[in-house]
């Protein structure tokens, strides 16, 4: 499914259920399509797992998933699990395949490479970050926003885990932006906004360190849990156009996950226009 269906589908998703307000719920969606629900440790195999199974006395959907952890495992996080396997439950396809028998464990919040894990995380921002509370929220901050912004949108309003509330921002496009989740100062992945590519500024580079005079590269070495500060986009986007970006950090408790938010700097943007 393209991003467009699965944001449809989320809606349908929320409208069946007659969900009209934020926190979504995915705990109740799944109680209400009697899917059985196990938390448990699991050894940190995976966030979250769903099964058909066909039983004598009760054949359905049982959904695994790692519980809670203070300082690892955020309840945003695990509310992001439930979503995302919920994604596997509602996209047609993924169902089938669950139908066949089959099954895999996996691993939510935009670290997988696989179409399939994508599109489960894609429909569970959807789902739990509906496009039109994502609106009003933008329109509140038309300046632009700031991480403790966003940090907040995800405590106070979503419920849901502080990375995939700025990733869900970098992907609607209301700001030229881009998100870098890092592990033990290494770079996991990055998501660059349409208006940031148009600024030439793309993707930063998989398994790289931090760059040297970065916000982020102090904040890491000297152990704080966030930071801010300006800096030039040639440090992290080597080779490519000079620009002047606003840069935050803010360090994931004890788990060595960390994510940088960069916008470009609104008088620099407008420069372009």
């Amino acid at each position: 499914m393209k991003p467009l269906e699965l944001e449809q589908l989320a809606d349908e998703v929320r409208e069946g259920h007659e969900i009209l307000n934020t926190p979504v719920d995915p705990f109740q969606i799944a109680a209400a399509e009697q899917i059985k629900l196990l938390p448990g440790t699991y050894d940190d195999c995976f966030d979250g797992r769903i099964e058909y199974r066909k039983k004598r006395n009760r054949s359905g959907f049982y959904l695994f998933y790692a519980e809670a952890s203070p300082g690892l495992r955020p309840m945003g996080r695990v509310r992001f699990s439930i979503a995302h396997e919920l994604g596997h439950f509602y996209i047609p396809a993924h169902r089938e395949y669950l139908l066949s028998g089959c099954w895999h464990g996996s691993r939510a919040g935009f670290v997988s490479e696989k179409l399939v894990e994508r599109q489960a995380d894609q429909f569970a921002a959807a789902l739990l970050m509906p496009r039109h509370a994502m609106n009003d929220f933008a329109k509140r901050h038309r300046g632009g926003c700031s991480l403790k912004n966003l940090a907040d949108l995800a405590n106070d309003q979503f419920e849901t885990s502080v990375l995939s509330t700025v990733i869900r921002y970098v992907q609607l496009d209301f700001e030229p932006c881009c998100a870098v989740l890092t592990e033990n100062g290494r770079v996991r992945f990055s998501f660059t906004s349409e208006s940031m590519r148009a600024l030439k500024l793309g993707w930063v580079e998989r398994g790289s360190d931090i760059p040297t005079g970065t916000v982020s590269k102090e904040a890491v070495a000297s152990q704080q849990r966030s930071a801010k500060g300006g800096v030039d986009s040639e440090i992290w986007f080597e080779g490519k156009p000079p620009r002047d970006l606003w840069e935050e950090i803010l360090v994931f408790g004890q788990s060595g996950y960390a994510v940088t938010f960069l916008v470009a700097e609104e008088d620099d943007f407008e420069e372009d226009d």
